[in-house]
């Protein structure tokens, strides 16, 4: 009986053995999560309209994206431009299992879009707060503290998981205006593992893609006085045009006076004292001899 009993428990202390040595790569605390793919996904660009163009940038600490939009009805470029950056408590390229991850962010409104959001989700659970602008809200911060896994999950059909994802998305609130940043990470033995690094510091967001700009020299000009315009960010086709119009103006053919630009993206240009005296107006760039709005400037004043 003895003998017996013996042997039975032997037998079992040697599947338990095999079953430990078999999972020890995944339950042991002699492992960590390893950063081991960033995969960045936008819109299918190739289905967007002529009229609709996309621009964007993502990093481990921030991303912008920019659309814009020609509105027949506005007779104007419309604008969605944002960004948004944050910092960990941790290094991202190796996360400690059962840790803390926190992370805080900004994100700020620079187009025309009544709401932007930003957020990171760790696998489908988001854990940032706030994170969304809204009108007369161009700024708002976000924050969240999630429990790194302290080991791998299993799957519907039981077998093990070893990997896990955190995801950050930047949105100004249409289906084409978005951009986002998965990181995989990998359970991986620490004999495999890179060594741990200290939590980046705060980092400056990519900056958002520069536009053009149409910069009336003065404010106010005296009645007579040449006005000038100062332009920069253009596409640099030859027949790029400003024009002077009244501040009221609606459509591009209201133009009081126009020049081409010559294909240059950037310089000034001057043009006689609007032919109907003192009052409010404004200058205009248009794109390649068309009536594609790029930029409008400020009021000025001729007094």
């Amino acid at each position: 009986m003895k003998t017996t009993l013996a042997k039975y428990v032997g037998a079992r202390g040697v599947i338990l053995a095999l079953l430990l040595l078999i999972f020890q790569p995944f339950f042991a605390q002699e492992a960590v999560w390893v950063l081991v793919k960033t995969q960045d996904r936008t819109p299918n660009l190739s289905q967007l309209p002529p009229n609709v163009k996309w621009s964007g940038k993502t990093e481990d600490r921030g991303m912008v994206v920019e659309l814009s939009q020609y509105s027949n009805v506005l007779k104007r470029t419309i604008l969605d431009r944002a960004q948004a950056s944050w910092t960990w408590s941790a290094g991202p390229g190796r996360l400690e299992p059962g840790s803390q991850l926190s992370i805080e962010g900004k994100v700020i409104n620079l187009g025309e879009s009544n709401s932007v959001v930003a957020a990171a989700v760790l696998g489908t659970y988001g854990f940032t707060k706030g994170g969304l602008t809204a009108p007369g809200k161009p700024e708002a911060t976000f924050s969240g503290v999630a429990g790194i896994p302290n080991k791998p999950g299993t799957q519907r059909d039981g077998t093990i998981n070893p990997y896990f994802t955190i995801t950050f998305s930047l949105n100004c609130g249409r289906s084409d205006s978005w951009i986002e940043r998965i990181m995989t990470y990998k359970w991986t033995p620490l004999s495999q593992a890179p060594a741990p690094t200290e939590a980046p510091k705060a980092q400056p967001a990519p900056e958002a893609p520069a536009g053009p700009e149409l910069i009336p020299a003065k404010a106010v000009f005296a009645a007579g006085e040449e006005v000038v315009v100062h332009f920069k960010n253009l596409p640099g086709y030859a027949q790029d045009w400003i024009g002077i119009y009244g501040a009221k103006a609606y459509h591009a053919n209201e133009y009081i006076e126009w020049k081409y630009t010559n294909g240059l993206k950037e310089g000034s240009m001057r043009f006689a004292s609007p032919r109907y005296g003192p009052g409010e107006y404004i200058f205009r760039v248009y794109e390649n001899n068309g009536y594609t709005l790029l930029a409008q400037s400020v009021v000025f004043s001729v007094k």
